[in-house]
């Protein structure tokens, strides 16, 4: 247990290390885009693609943030977030980087989707998400469907850790081969 303790603050101290570098040059990286962003035509295509590298620049941002508190072994920061636009901005992620053999349907079927979360790590895990689908699908293809909407929870026989109420519900489904026994377990 020792071992594995300072193992993992070997870790900690690394990713904190790699975390102020990419900082620096992430800073650099926003900024320019700024720059270039205050010098286009609003209207223009590159002027949609800069508020993307910048959309991108904020994202690692936060990414940084998360490496620094896992530095720090502190809790990420929930606050009051929509999980809507986090939703549809990993979804146009995966379409740019998955086959087109792999459809992606997305449903939204609440407008009520604030909840107290970290979009960072809502992003990170829906990311994964779909890039496990990806490599469960494989080159056979398939459909990736990301499903937002609310559940009422009435009976706390199925959920004894939350309380009773209406929750926003974020579902990840694919049409891959899933999981062995083995992994599962």
């Amino acid at each position: 247990q020792l071992n594995q303790a300072q193992k993992m603050e070997a870790i900690g101290s690394l990713a904190g290390g790699v975390a102020h570098d990419f900082n620096n040059i992430l800073g650099a990286i926003m900024g320019y885009a700024e720059m270039a962003r205050l010098d286009v035509d609003k209207n223009s295509r590159v002027h949609a693609y800069l508020d993307q590298v910048f959309k991108g620049g904020e994202r690692a941002r936060d990414l940084v943030k998360h490496m620094l508190a896992f530095a720090r072994r502190s809790e990420p920061g929930l606050k009051p977030m929509k999980v809507g636009p986090v939703v549809k901005e990993v979804l146009r992620l995966l379409r740019a980087s998955l086959p087109s053999t792999i459809e992606i349907r997305q449903d939204v079927l609440t407008k009520h989707d604030t909840i107290l979360g970290d979009p960072t790590q809502i992003h990170q895990v829906l990311m994964n998400l779909g890039t496990n689908a990806n490599h469960a699908m494989g080159e056979t293809g398939g459909v990736l469907e990301v499903t937002l909407d609310e559940e009422m929870v009435e009976n706390q026989e199925l959920y004894p850790e939350i309380r009773l109420g209406r929750f926003v519900r974020l579902r990840v489904r694919d049409t891959g081969y899933g999981m062995s026994k083995e992994v599962m377990e």
